[in-house]
């Protein structure tokens, strides 16, 4: 092989860290290096089963409204009959203050 090739061949291989895995909360997560920062707030996250390969891709805005967009265009009739049925009414009253509460602040003013 000329070492053009193998020049060519070097630069199509992705860069490959080893990342440190630790527990946030009750979740896992994955330290990701400062090279390979995602300028985003979201992410698609994906395994194949086969492999045990996780896949991140950054999703920026644009992406998560089309998808979610779709996600709605493929409702069924029968899906937003549903979806409609399950809204709640609003409760619009006024809480009431802990009376508990009330006679701590009580002469504080």
């Amino acid at each position: 092989m000329s070492k053009k090739v193998i020049r060519k061949v070097a630069d199509t291989i992705p860069e490959t860290v080893v990342g440190k895995v630790f527990m946030n909360g009750g979740s896992q997560a994955i330290r990701i290096p400062a090279s390979m920062r995602v300028p985003t707030e979201q992410v698609k996250i994906s395994v194949d089963p086969d492999s045990g390969i996780i896949s991140i891709e950054p999703m920026d805005r644009e992406a998560l409204k089309l998808a979610f967009l779709a996600q709605i265009r493929s409702l069924t009739k029968a899906e937003r009959d549903e979806i409609k049925a399950m809204e709640f009414k609003r409760d619009t009253s006024i809480a009431r203050i802990n009376p508990a509460v009330e006679e701590f602040f009580k002469g504080s003013e």
